[in-house]
């Protein structure tokens, strides 16, 4: 609901993809959580609880490049 630039739940992806990495799976499910799809990347703080900027759907455009750089 309030947005943060630096909210520690963003990092989840990254905790997730090294797991699939590591466990290096023949094929993975990923659910779209509420809000995946408009997550951007690299967002800076405007106000108390609004960010801005960033990477339109940075969160979905990398988790596609980790995965393909997986393969």
């Amino acid at each position: 609901m309030f947005q943060k630039a630096d909210d520690k739940k963003s990092n989840l992806i990254l905790n997730l993809l090294s797991w699939v990495d590591f466990m290096n799976p023949k094929f993975c499910f990923f659910e779209n959580v509420r809000g995946f799809l408009q997550f951007s990347l690299n967002t800076t703080q405007l106000s108390q609880y609004r960010v801005g900027g960033g990477i339109k759907m940075g969160g979905l455009k990398f988790l596609v490049h980790a995965l393909l750089a997986m393969k």
